[in-house]
């Protein structure tokens, strides 16, 4: 029933009554009038500015939005909730029935969590894309940052290159649609567009203890309804979730709109007398008077009398809902903590509950003779209980219930390959919800939500395998009622709502019918991937595979900071049925057919260091002993007071220190109290950041044999007397070395360095490295041969076929004789123009040499590869000579597999044996790989091509093809833009791929096509195969520009469509790519239509200059002449003239740190003077 005016005037009366009251009592009050009255000032003013700019919402619904999709799913949904409604009732806490409006809401607010914005925690760096990076503080905002309404800038230090990343706060609404991250303030910004641009009325509400979020006007339910885009369509209508789940202390709460703010406090608590005490920052009759104030202003622009009047209703029958609040029950979905941010940011928040820890039914654990070995004890939780029969009941047939049951994995073992073998049956009920097989390292006692949580979502640090028989459309986004979904959110609570799905299928059997379901699940940690494979009674009787997921399992699970449980949950909600399992078995091993092996006995780094440094170095002046004069820094004895020249140091003198190693088998940061760097970087600039310092300490070996040893960030080491080469740019898939270490103590020496090349231009700068020793076991059949899954180089799939046909497979041979040293071997003279070819017993050529047998030498003579389905097929080597691994060799095999021969073959993954020759025992034998998933696309999908180049490896690069056509029969006219990544970022990542945009048209037909190919090359050997994009590496662009003309997976009916000219190129790259379009673009002129260089140097003399050298006092100045005349080939701003007349935008960062924008800016001006205009480039 309406509420009169009369009870609305009689309810204001006694609420300013009840206000005048509490006022008076409020004695001691801290008063702050002037900054919460400008404060809700310039909330309105900037509501009306930015979100009613109608400009604003056209790009939104055109550029960004996917309208017709939204609507399409909120269709669906309505159409899902109408027949679930027609089956089921409602309890009194429950929100009214949905129309159209709120599932189109909904689904707006799924589409935005789950597709559109992205969370930050800590930021990615920006130099080597590790998500490793800590709090640096804050910084202070550039014009352009200051420009896009960033007000603060957040500052993360990379823990694997020390970079420091810039992660400011915009508010500028076209800047967060670029950028697409953020927290929740800039989440719920961009989300109040979206919300208008969709046609909603769309408060912003801003919450005063750190946090916003929005409300809309629901016509349906005739008032404002509050909804949270940082948690999802789960919030629509949940006002009650900060004060009752996250737990927050509420103060004041504002919502503006279009016509003005009002204060909401009272729609968000049940306890109002206690959050009128917290509000301390003005009276509260005061307050009162500035929102009438500021609405009476606002609302006298008001056009019409009826607006306003419809505008004034609204405001009275909210007042009358605020002053008496409906009083319904607690909804379940109102007592769950905070899910955005990881599990960190929200405990120091304080706004999280903490995961349910249900005590074991029975005091101590339960033993299942059925389990393998190694896992043999079970934690039974909630309600778990185990039968009679053996088979474990998760729930009953019960209305809401909950359960769990986990087993520790050993702790001794590092997992790369983890099957899990299981039963279920759901012998009674009526369907709902279901159960998971979850792999988790929070910890025994974890068991998570109900209903379409299925017991593991809320579980951290989880994967989950869900077997859902549950249609929960509104909650959790199920597709149906009978799926199979592999649920993480990484090291965040892990999500039963499939906007958190690695994979999904719906081709499953009827699980929910009462027959046994068996399922294998394999753990892949190497891959990176879950698989799931299903049987029944029908059939064959075997488990069919039947789901795919690309998992990062090491992120997710395997932290190395404690232990990892396997088990399953269940649950049911409204609706129940009992879940009934047979756990058969868990294998988890370290390898496939590896020698790795993994032992609590391996080596770890010394306890503690001596150390000596900081010295100055010049520009990739690695490795140089400054201390050679006194003996070489492993010979000179530690001291306490001893000193040695240092130009860096104050008093030009470091000493010794002593610095120990951390818990995660790292060491450092360090840094050096007695250098000024910013004194120093003043007159020298970055060189003078440049340096080396030197450890030494000892370690020891229980076991005597080979160990792979890794030192990350280490240009150089050496273990006793044996020197070997460092892992210096931290890449992940950098092999190691093969080292025979003897049972004893060992001395190490480690020289690491700090080089603005490599890790950037932070000051101060810091040293951080790492080392770990992985032993071999040399009694597998692989014989010391590994395989080295991280490096491979793997095509994908279009239309269920091979893209390309190249693989690379990278072994090394991790031999090495118990002297510590290689074999020896003869080489025998050849004169490979004037003699018969040399071929060796398998009729393979050699290479101007023959080698002869030693101890550990192999040979590799052929290579199968295995389908999914099981299909085989011999591989072709693409290489004229023998292929033969001297021990501690890493070769990267390149592969050439043709499937085409065998009809319907399953190529979502394939994996190799590969056959090698023992040249010492003239024995053959298999290595097997792992098993490689390949990703499939689709036409219009940026697409990997693999090439095999002049050096006989296998090569890649990212393709994006037009979006329209640009070449016709008989003519191939596109143009092709190629772009250059910078160092340390794989052409396949996200992202250097979204950094382009697919492209349409450049030029209009009368002057040539548009460019409408992307191409992205990626060279394995990066800094290794020349001078940057130069040389080898100019060669590597030319190969990959080669494949591109075949147009591989081009559909045939395209063919036409996308033909490419070689000669016609866009040159375009990023940092160091930057430098090489620079390069290309003056040295191949006449092929360039534009370039576009962003962030490039344009020689590296200049980007890191060569003045501070320590080498220079040492060389004869005519022989360093002759030496830097031989790359002056390289310098750009000498062949600036062959870049006159040729378009180019070249861009760079007001405040890069890394490549400074003098680099662009030089290049910039020498152009403009060739082409005799001031601003030909700009």
């Amino acid at each position: 029933m309406a509420t009169s005016n009369d009870d609305i005037r009689t309810i204001a009366a006694s609420t300013a009554r009840s206000i005048r009251l509490l006022s008076k009592q409020r004695k001691n009050e801290r008063v702050q009038p002037d900054a919460l009255r400008a404060r809700i000032w310039n909330e309105t003013r900037r509501f009306r500015t930015v979100y009613l700019d109608t400009s604003l919402h056209d790009f939104a619904r055109d550029e960004q939005i996917p309208v017709e999709a939204l609507h399409d799913d909120a269709s669906a949904r309505a159409d899902r909730a109408e027949r679930v409604a027609a089956g089921s009732s409602s309890d009194a806490s429950s929100s009214p029935p949905w129309s159209y409006s709120e599932h189109l809401m909904a689904a707006l607010l799924d589409w935005y969590k789950g597709s559109y914005m992205r969370w930050v925690n800590n930021l990615p760096c920006e130099s080597c894309n590790c998500t490793d990076t800590v709090s640096a503080g804050s910084g202070v905002p550039t014009a352009i940052e200051l420009a896009g309404g960033a007000g603060r800038v957040e500052l993360y230090t990379c823990r694997m290159c020390n970079a420091v990343s810039r992660f400011p706060r915009y508010n500028d609404l076209r800047v967060l649609m670029k950028q697409r991250r953020g927290r929740c303030g800039e989440w719920a910004n961009l989300f109040t567009l979206f919300s208008i641009a969709m046609g909603f009325e769309t408060r912003y509400v801003l919450d005063y203890t750190d946090h916003v979020w929005c409300e809309f006007w629901s016509d349906s339910w005739y008032r404002w309804v509050h909804v949270d885009p940082s948690e999802g369509s789960g919030s629509l209508d949940q006002p009650l979730l900060y004060e009752a789940g996250w737990g927050k202390k509420l103060t004041y709460v504002f919502a503006f709109d279009e016509w003005g703010v009002t204060d909401v406090i009272r729609r968000y608590t049940r306890k109002v007398d206690e959050v009128l005490k917290r509000r301390t920052l003005a009276r509260e009759s005061v307050l009162q008077n500035w929102i009438m104030e500021v609405n009476l202003q606002i609302r006298s622009e008001v056009s019409t009398s009826t607006l306003l009047a419809q505008i004034e209703r609204r405001a009275e029958t909210e007042l009358v809902e605020l002053m008496n609040p409906p009083s319904r029950p607690l909804r379940e979905s109102e007592k769950i903590g905070r899910k955005s941010g990881n599990l960190e940011w929200r405990l120091a928040r304080g706004e999280t509950t903490t995961i349910i820890a249900a005590p074991p039914i029975d005091a101590g654990n339960k033993k299942f003779a059925a389990l393998a070995e190694e896992v043999d004890r079970f934690i039974l939780l909630g309600s778990t209980r185990l039968l009679d029969d053996k088979s474990i009941e998760l729930t009953p047939s019960k209305c809401d219930q909950r359960g769990a049951f986990w087993i520790e994995l050993p702790p001794s073992v590092e997992y790369q390959i983890i099957t899990v073998r299981f039963a279920f049956r759901i012998v009674e009920g009526s369907g709902a919800d279901g159960l998971a097989l979850v792999l988790q390292s929070f910890g025994p006692n974890s068991l998570g939500a109900g209903g379409c949580g299925l017991g593991y979502a809320g579980i951290a640090r989880s994967v989950a395998v869900e077997f859902d028989m549950y249609a929960s459309v509104d909650s959790c986004a199920d597709p149906d009622g009978n799926h199979v979904s592999v649920q993480t959110r990484g090291r965040d609570e892990n999500s039963a709502h499939h906007a958190w799905s690695r994979g999904c299928t719906s081709d499953v059997m009827d699980m929910s019918k009462g027959d046994e379901v068996r399922v294998v699940i394999v753990f892949d940690k190497k891959v990176g991937g879950v698989d799931v494979f299903m049987g029944d009674d029908s059939g064959d009787g075997r488990e069919q595979f039947v789901l795919h997921a690309d998992v990062n399992l090491h992120d997710a699970v395997f932290d190395g900071s404690g232990g990892v449980w396997i088990g399953m949950t269940a649950a049911t909600g409204g609706l129940c049925q009992s879940h009934k399992v047979i756990f058969a078995s868990v294998s988890a091993v370290s390898q496939t057919q590896h020698p790795l092996n993994t032992h609590d006995s391996r080596p770890l780094l010394p306890e503690e260091w001596e150390a000596l440094g900081p010295f100055a170095i010049g520009a990739r002046e690695l490795g140089v002993d400054p201390l050679s004069a006194y003996g070489g820094f492993e010979t000179i004895p530690f001291s306490d007071v001893d000193r040695y020249p240092s130009e860096l140091a104050d008093e030009g003198f470091v000493r010794w220190f002593k610095i120990p190693t951390n818990k995660d088998q790292t060491v450092g940061p360090i840094s050096y109290s007695n250098v000024r760097w910013e004194f120093n970087q003043g007159p020298f600039g970055w060189t003078s950041l440049h340096h080396a310092t030197y450890f030494r300490g000892k370690f020891n070996v229980t076991n005597s044999g080979i160990y792979i040893v890794n030192f990350d960030h280490v240009v150089s080491f050496k273990i006793d007397d044996k020197a070997y080469v460092g892992n210096v740019y931290g890449y992940k898939h950098a092999s190691g070395t093969p080292i025979y270490l003897e049972q004893g103590e060992h001395i190490i020496f480690v020289c690491a360095v700090m080089d603005v090349r490599l890790f950037g231009g932070q000051v101060p700068p810091q040293v951080l490295f790492t080392g770990k020793f992985q032993p071999v076991d040399q009694n597998t059949p692989s014989r010391n041969i590994l395989v080295l899954d991280e490096d491979a180089i793997v095509p994908e799939l279009l239309d269920e076929k091979l893209i390309t046909p190249f693989f690379s497979i990278t072994v090394m041979n991790s031999f090495v004789d118990e002297s510590g040293a290689t074999s020896s071997q003869h080489a025998q003279s050849h004169d490979f123009f004037n003699a018969s070819p040399i071929v060796d017993e398998f009729g393979f050529p050699s290479l101007g040499f023959q080698e002869e047998s030693g101890s550990g030498w192999v040979q590799i003579l052929s290579v199968y590869a295995i389908s999914a389905d099981g299909s085989k097929v011999k591989a072709n080597i693409p290489v004229l000579f023998s292929l033969k691994l001297a021990p501690g060799q890493v070769y990267p095999i390149a592969v050439d597999v043709d499937f085409d021969e065998v009809e319907d073959c399953d190529l979502s993954s394939i994996l190799f044996e590969i056959e090698f020759y023992d040249l010492n025992s003239r024995e053959r034998f298999i290595v097997q790989s792992s098993r490689y998933h390949l990703r499939k696309r689709v036409w219009g999908d940026p697409y990997k091509v693999t090439f095999v180049d002049y050096d006989n490896i296998v090569h890649y690069a990212m393709t994006v093809p037009p979006a329209k056509a640009c070449s016709s029969p008989g003519h191939a006219d596109c143009p092709v833009i190629l772009a250059l990544h910078g160092a340390g970022v794989e052409a396949e990542s996200s992202f250097w791929i979204d950094s382009f945009k697919r492209q349409d048209y450049a030029w209009d037909e009368r002057a040539g096509k548009l460019d409408a190919i992307l191409e992205i090359p990626n060279s394995q050997a990066h800094f290794r195969r020349g001078f940057d994009w130069h040389g080898p590496s100019n060669l590597n662009v030319e190969s990959a520009i080669h494949t591109l003309t075949h147009l591989h997976g081009v559909p045939d009916d395209e063919l036409d469509n996308v033909r490419i000219n070689p000669n016609k190129l866009v040159y375009s790259g990023h940092s160091n790519g930057g430098q090489g379009a620079w390069w290309m673009a003056s040295h191949y002129p006449d092929r360039a239509l534009a370039a576009v260089p962003a962030s490039g140097y344009m020689k590296i003399q200049f980007y890191t200059p060569y003045y501070m050298r320590i080498g220079d006092a040492y060389t004869d100045p005519t022989f360093r002449a002759i030496m830097e005349s031989s790359i002056a080939e390289n310098d750009i701003d000498m062949y600036a003239a062959n870049m006159a007349g040729i378009p180019i935008m070249a861009r760079t960062g007001g405040a890069d740190d890394n490549v400074p924008p003098l680099n662009t800016r030089r290049m910039v001006r020498l152009v403009n003077e060739w082409n005799r205009n001031a601003t030909s480039v700009e």
